[in-house]
């Protein structure tokens, strides 16, 4: 009985969650076990993996997050890695193949590459690959939890010396951190690592401001931080850093293959509102403070919109013709590439219901053109869309005069 190729039928997914009615993406190193085992049961064929090729000739692409590891010393609820991924060993790829893929990507006209994980604070040549793209004269960007960089500075020092300072940073902060000290046992713990990861986070914006470095604190919304998007806000601006939101939507990560207890994390129509109402009071604010020529959120006004308009904006996806492809992909650890960075081929991006992870599309051309065109997305007459602050590209030069090297 078998199915299109890479996607679970409903059928199969009904053995573990009989709540679900709609086919989700097989992604091979991110889908669940269980689920993979009822698509063999039901002879699915795993999907074809792209080739760079592909990956190009799908549509424009300007950045590629490069995933040097998804393993973490971590335990955060809802991850979207699953646990049999971060702690399991990976195929992964040496510094010279990253560095002669980085130039293969270069000489396509890319313009941006994300080192990211898992944690990357955990490989000890992340200095070497980083250094290497900015040589390329690629836009550089690093996402830690920072926990690595602050147990040994002199691997965040040996980053900045490859690099020549021009990087930038980026930082999990989900919550208000707390103020008595954690432990880190408390990091492998579900219920505290976000807490744990948070004041971590805030810590190492303090290391790379130290330094007059670039950092963006990136909060993720999900239902047990929906009352402190402004707080946190609030803690990452007092200690110098830009702020970024994103959010964990249901309809995406079911249909992405996650694991179902990630699921508890969805938001109620009640959360919805809660968040819609701060949304609007950071894009007030930071329309005043673009009005004085400073930029304190590093998304786009359009970006912040999808979250004010429906608290969590499920409806808005890759299947959505006017919108395409991200401009953005993923090449994990063994070197094998992703359509977008977190589902795999072109057949399942265009399926894709709603994008969880919207906030790697900020400042995608497509994406802001669809978003400042369209009803509630749309600034008043009297506010500028300010920019995303993320991916420089042909349309987008505007981290001109927020990093010093732009």
């Amino acid at each position: 009985m078998g199915t299109e190729r890479g996607l679970i039928p409903v059928e199969a997914i009904a053995e573990i969650r009989p709540d679900i009615n709609a086919p989700i993406a097989w992604t091979p190193g991110s889908t669940p076990s269980e689920l993979i085992m009822a698509a063999q049961a039901y002879r699915v064929q795993a999907p074809d993996r792209p080739t760079l090729d592909d990956i190009f000739g799908a549509g424009d692409r300007f950045a590629a997050e490069l995933y040097l590891t998804r393993t973490c010393a971590l335990e955060c609820a809802g991850c979207s890695v699953p646990v049999s991924v971060r702690w399991a060993k990976e195929t992964r790829q040496e510094p010279a193949a990253w560095m002669k893929g980085i130039y293969a990507l270069r000489e396509r006209g890319l313009r941006a590459v994300k080192f990211i994980g898992g944690e990357v604070g955990t490989i000890p040549w992340v200095a070497d690959v980083a250094g290497f793209a900015r040589e390329e004269g690629l836009h550089v960007s690093i996402f830690t939890d920072g926990v690595p960089f602050l147990d040994d500075p002199a691997k965040f020092e040996s980053v900045m010396k490859e690099t020549k300072g021009e990087v930038l940073w980026m930082t999990s902060v989900d919550f208000v951190p707390p103020i008595e000290e954690m432990e880190r046992r408390q990091g492998k713990e579900e219920d505290t690592a976000r807490r744990f990861k948070a004041q971590r986070g805030t810590r190492f914006i303090e290391m790379v401001r130290n330094v007059n470095g670039i950092v963006i604190g990136h909060m993720m919304v999900h239902k047990p931080n929906v009352y402190e998007i402004v707080e946190v806000y609030e803690e990452i601006l007092k200690r110098g850093g830009l702020f970024s939101v994103g959010t964990m939507q249901t309809s995406a990560h079911l249909y992405q293959g996650r694991h179902p207890d990630a699921y508890k994390q969805a938001l109620t129509s009640v959360d919805k509102f809660a968040v819609a109402e701060q949304m609007e009071k950071l894009i007030a604010t930071e329309d005043a403070h673009v009005g004085q020529g400073r930029r304190t959120i590093a998304n786009s006004r359009s970006h912040l919109a999808t979250t004010a308009t429906a608290g969590i904006q499920q409806n808005i996806g890759c299947s959505d013709k006017a919108i395409g492809p991200p401009g953005v992909f993923a090449v994990m650890p063994d070197g094998s590439f992703r359509g977008c960075p977190v589902i795999m081929t072109q057949q399942q991006i265009e399926g894709c219901p709603g994008c969880a992870y919207a906030v790697f599309r900020d400042g995608d051309p497509r994406w802001a053109k669809y978003l400042g065109t369209h009803g509630f997305y749309q600034p008043p007459t009297d506010r500028a869309d300010f920019p995303s602050l993320f991916y420089p590209h042909a349309d987008n030069n505007n981290l001109k005069g927020v990093l010093p090297w732009a």
